[in-house]
């Protein structure tokens, strides 16, 4: 007799994936686990099967998301020049998901409930250590290759990583003000600029 498939992976991706879409379009007070339910064309019993709560669900959803960024920034680490590899991150930036308003929208929750949540809090510090070190890398490798001057890679990528994210807030708060793909790659070739070695 073949053995039922376990499709407990299955049905929680869907949960995931349901979640996602619910919290970005309509912000985490205005989710209930009904919408949850209906989104994934699921019953909400079988939501409570897999996650005890809405929060449980916010948060795997948000770990789900934050893993796969995480593995989208390392993987950009390791192919091309080091200048071409840094223009791919802020080009990712902008394809965070189909709206960077909504998302934008799940990240202000999402560190809202940290701030007041000490586990949530580490490892939402663990995520952006992990980005800022694969931009690191990034920068280490165009020193080491000759095409950045020497350089603080890891304050480098404090740096660039805050200018990004603030040109992103500032584009959800106001979209009109300015494109923001060009925007992103602006600023990542005006620190390109300062970044590269001068000629001997």
């Amino acid at each position: 007799m073949v053995p039922r498939p376990n499709v407990e992976e299955q049905r929680q991706g869907e949960i995931i994936e349901a979640a996602l879409r619910c919290f970005s379009r309509d912000g985490y007070s205005a989710t209930s686990m009904d919408a949850i339910a209906a989104e994934a064309g699921l019953s909400k019993a079988l939501i409570y099967y897999y996650y005890k709560s809405k929060d449980a669900v916010f948060m795997a959803s948000f770990d789900f998301w934050m893993t796969q960024m995480t593995s989208s920034v390392a993987a950009l680490s390791n192919e091309g020049s080091a200048a071409d590899r840094l223009r791919s991150m802020g080009q990712m930036t902008v394809n965070l998901g189909d709206s960077p308003t909504e998302l934008f929208g799940l990240l202000l929750d999402y560190w809202s409930m940290a701030q007041r949540n000490d586990t949530l809090l580490l490892r939402f510090r663990q995520d952006l250590q992990a980005m800022r070190s694969a931009m690191a890398t990034v920068l280490e490798d165009g020193v080491q290759q000759g095409e950045f001057a020497p350089m603080d890679t890891e304050l480098t990528a404090v740096a660039l990583f805050a200018a990004l994210d603030g040109l992103w807030a500032h584009w959800v708060l106001d979209p009109d003000a300015f494109d923001l793909p060009a925007s992103m790659q602006t600023t990542i070739d005006l620190f390109l600029r300062g970044l590269q070695k001068e000629s001997q």
